[in-house]
């Protein structure tokens, strides 16, 4: 086990967060532990450990879930992709759940203004964002209906005429 000079084992076990959050907290100013532990109370508060990501290549946002790695055994690469890098619609994936919605959408209106295959699927996700978080229909309808211009799947397609319908006629 790593000890430190006074023979702790868990000082510095830098992956021992169980043993971190059992214990009472000291200042080592120095390296020289203080007699006192600071007011941190031991359990006192939850640890939550969360990985968000999405790969960087085409359609990654498809299945956040998964990375392509060809030296792992557990490389998958996400529905639909086809191996292309992709740096703007994992930004916007990245932006998405940190909760920044307006970054996120100007990416994905930025994604959605090209002749690119990811057009379409940018321009309904951005469809999606402008309807559930942001609360613009008007935004919402003309993404989606680009969208569906740009050749959005069929499955996709039932999906976006649904919020459009749900998102009623555009008022002048």
């Amino acid at each position: 086990p790593i000890a430190d000079a006074a023979g702790k084992p868990w000082v510095f076990r830098y992956k021992d967060l169980a043993g971190w959050w059992s214990n009472a907290h000291y200042d080592r100013p120095g390296g020289v532990e203080k007699p006192i532990p600071t007011a941190w109370q031991a359990q006192s508060k939850p640890v939550w450990l969360m990985e968000i990501g999405c790969p960087a290549i085409d359609k990654g946002a498809n299945q956040p879930n998964v990375f392509y790695d060809p030296k792992s055994s557990e490389s998958v690469l996400p529905y639909f992709a086809r191996l292309r890098r992709d740096d703007l619609m994992q930004r916007a994936s990245d932006a998405r759940h940190r909760g920044d919605f307006e970054q996120a959408s100007a990416l994905l209106e930025r994604a959605s203004r090209t002749d690119d295959p990811r057009a379409a699927l940018a321009a309904f996700t951005l469809g999606r964002l402008e309807m559930d978080e942001l609360r613009r229909p008007w935004r919402a309808r003309r993404a989606l209906r680009r969208a569906m211009s740009l050749g959005l799947p069929e499955r996709l397609r039932a999906q976006a005429q649904r919020r459009l319908v749900q998102l009623g006629p555009a008022t002048p």
